[in-house]
């Protein structure tokens, strides 16, 4: 599934996208999964928002199913990210998309945006933010990095994996218990 970012949006990119790559929200099932993938760009805008539209979607497209794990997939991110510079590239609705997530069996926030990688639990969602495997705009220490993801029936296990002096080396491995 391919979200926008802010780069894509920019130059009347937010036109062409539909003709490329279909509708800017969409759902899919895969397994055990369903993965609701939203648009939080802003034509020519650094910063995102999801709007009521979106969140309209992200509420309808969720639910509480047994042996079902909700994923949502933004371009931008829902809470701060440490190392990541300045704070302000939280979508502007944070607070209510954040409550939905909450409130509607999220289990997994997939991010990006600046390109640093974090891992984080807050109530029963985790927060994963990716890092960048081909920019050049990494931030610190934290080069080159992207994150393998395996769901479970109950579980999730995630690993970040950087790219050090010509090979791919896992720097973590965390594992999540879904709750019910």
């Amino acid at each position: 599934m391919i979200i926008p970012g802010n780069h894509d949006a920019r130059n009347v990119g937010y036109k062409l996208y539909p003709d490329f790559f279909g509708k800017k929200h969409r759902v899919k099932k895969i397994k055990n999964a369903k993965i609701v993938a939203l648009d939080t760009t802003v034509p020519d805008i650094e910063g995102g928002r999801l709007g009521r539209t979106g969140q309209d979607y992200l509420r309808k497209s969720v639910e509480n199913l047994p042996g079902v794990i909700n994923v949502v997939a933004i371009h931008h991110h829902l809470i701060p990210v440490p190392d990541a510079g300045r704070s302000r590239n939280l979508i502007d609705d944070a607070g209510d998309v954040l409550k939905l997530v909450s409130e509607n069996y999220v289990d997994l926030v997939l991010m990006g945006h600046r390109h640093v990688p974090y891992i984080t639990r807050l109530e029963n969602t985790i927060m994963l933010n990716a890092g960048t495997l081909s920019s050049v705009k990494t931030r610190g220490y934290h080069g080159h990095s992207f994150n393998l993801i395996n769901l479970y029936d109950k579980s999730v296990e995630i690993e970040v994996i950087k790219l050090l002096e010509d090979k791919f080396t896992v720097e973590c491995v965390k594992k999540y218990k879904l709750t019910d």
